[in-house]
């Protein structure tokens, strides 16, 4: 599978180290005994359109003739587009602020903020 072994150095795949070979090789102070490691991490940059709203007032010459002060037609969208290179659900993954370093950004797959459409009509007589 192409694993890191001694023998098979130029790989990016990282092979396991057992206890017996740390402590042979004096690695304890230089690898993490949780075996935390950068492989996974990515740029995860991107652009978001969050919340768009357009509205229109209809004018009141158009309105006062069927009985009406105000009438306003909108439509909200939430979460409209994210452009990222990202390979995750979401970019803006979830932090444990309170934990360690190690744990700050890290993309437990939760799913992705929803995408929502809102269109209204507000009446004012």
């Amino acid at each position: 599978k192409d694993v890191w072994t001694p023998e098979n150095r130029d790989t990016d795949v990282p092979g396991m180290i057992d206890g017996a070979y740390r402590e042979a090789q004096m690695l304890e102070n230089k690898i993490h005994v949780g075996g935390e490691t950068s492989r996974w991490v990515e740029d995860a940059s991107f652009i978001r359109l969050k919340t768009l709203t357009l509205s229109y007032r209809l004018g009141r010459d158009m309105i006062q003739s069927i009985g009406f002060d105000k009438i306003r037609v909108y439509f909200t969208a939430v979460n409209l587009f994210t452009i990222s290179d990202y390979t995750g659900f979401d970019p803006e993954v979830a932090q444990y602020a309170d934990e360690s370093d190690a744990v700050i950004g890290v993309d437990f797959s939760t799913y992705p903020p929803a995408r929502t459409y809102t269109f209204g009509i507000a009446l004012t007589f």
